[in-house]
């Protein structure tokens, strides 16, 4: 099904940061799509003016779309996801948004998978790791948008969700191949990597 990412939200200057009261303990299961809100989930400016098609909010986890992004992604077949009504303003003007709810579910993340790499940082300084995320696609029965069994908020994305984002000029979108996800050092058991040298 070609090279999968990592979907988030991609920070940019003045990007406009939504606050809302929902409760943190539900916002997992919200964006897993395991909660519908009895009613629309209110939001209000927290920070920056700029808006883009993926905002975050101070909520942890929590995200909203813009009606073009929806758009887009219908006009499409993009599979994997759905809205849950939202009222977001700015300077208590009305928002065109809706809140992302990912369904699409893939097996387990099979950790042992993982690559020791060694890599240089921007500081320029080499540093070993482990390298790539290798979800179970159950045989290719996976849709576009998707998210492992477990707890987690991790959004994981195939190419069409990136083309679509790229041919459509979604903004706050920010991808990340599998391969150049770094894998915490806790996931991995008594593969412990090597620490950081200096590079020369």
């Amino acid at each position: 099904m070609g090279e999968l990412f990592v979907l988030a939200y991609d920070n940019v200057r003045g990007g406009l940061v939504l606050d809302s009261d929902f409760p943190v303990a539900e916002s997992v299961a919200l964006l897993r799509g395991e909660l519908v809100p009895q009613g629309p989930v209110i939001y209000k400016r927290a920070q920056g003016r700029r808006a883009t098609d993926l905002m975050r909010a101070t909520v942890p986890h929590l995200k909203v779309i813009s009606a073009r992004t929806a758009d887009a992604f219908s006009a499409v077949g993009i599979a994997g996801w759905r809205t849950y009504p939202v009222l977001a303003t700015l300077d208590e003007s009305p928002l065109d948004y809706a809140g992302l709810s990912v369904v699409g579910r893939c097996g387990p993340i099979r950790w042992a998978s993982a690559r020791l790499e060694t890599r240089v940082s921007p500081a320029g300084v080499a540093y070993s790791a482990y390298f790539g995320l290798d979800p179970d696609l159950l045989g290719g029965d996976v849709p576009d948008i998707f998210m492992p069994p477990d707890e987690t908020a991790l959004i994981l994305a195939n190419e069409r969700v990136v083309e679509t984002v790229t041919q459509s000029g979604l903004t706050g979108f920010r991808f990340t191949a599998l391969r150049d996800v770094e894998v915490p050092p806790d996931r991995m058991g008594e593969r412990t990597p090597t620490n950081p040298v200096r590079h020369h």
